[in-house]
């Protein structure tokens, strides 16, 4: 039988932190530390599917660079297919001052009308979420960190939804 050690919310705080403070620089090289083999899943929502972006450690490494398209989804609402650079991604969802935001573990705070599937998608896994609040009710945004061990599976954007 196989046995995925689950880390302390202590330290799986600080591993959130140390990534969160990576992204907020940019720093997709050091990020790709903490990939799987796999790599690394990105979403624009908090559910999962096998078409999100799956970005490998050494891809990572050049990632803002990249020119490519990526299929990131579909818009709330509208329905539009939605393809950006990882660097258009990056300035719209992540590029956010997370680190300030309201910290839970394994538990989320933005409530939306998306269905999270986090670990229905990821067994095994932890998550910790970040959330700033907006300047209206509906204005907010979230960054999730989803993590097996030590290992950063997933780096998820998460914000209000009708």
């Amino acid at each position: 039988m196989f046995l995925i050690f689950l880390f302390s919310k202590d330290d799986i705080s600080s591993l959130a932190d140390k990534i969160v403070l990576l992204i907020q620089k940019g720093d997709f090289k050091n990020i790709s530390n903490y990939a799987t083999k796999e790599g690394i899943i990105f979403s624009i929502d908090i559910y999962i599917d096998s078409l999100d972006p799956k970005l490998s450690a050494k891809k990572l490494k050049f990632i803002l660079k990249d020119t490519t398209k990526l299929f990131f989804g579909y818009e709330s609402g509208s329905g539009r297919e939605i393809y950006m650079t990882f660097n258009d991604f990056y300035k719209k969802y992540l590029n956010k001052d997370y680190i300030k935001g309201k910290k839970s573990i394994n538990s989320l705070i933005g409530k939306t009308s998306v269905k999270n599937n986090i670990l229905e998608y990821f067994k095994n896994a932890q998550f910790v979420e970040y959330y700033l609040e907006g300047k209206e009710e509906y204005d907010w945004h979230s960054l999730i960190l989803v993590f097996r061990g030590r290992a950063l599976l997933a780096i998820i954007h998460s914000s209000w939804s009708p």
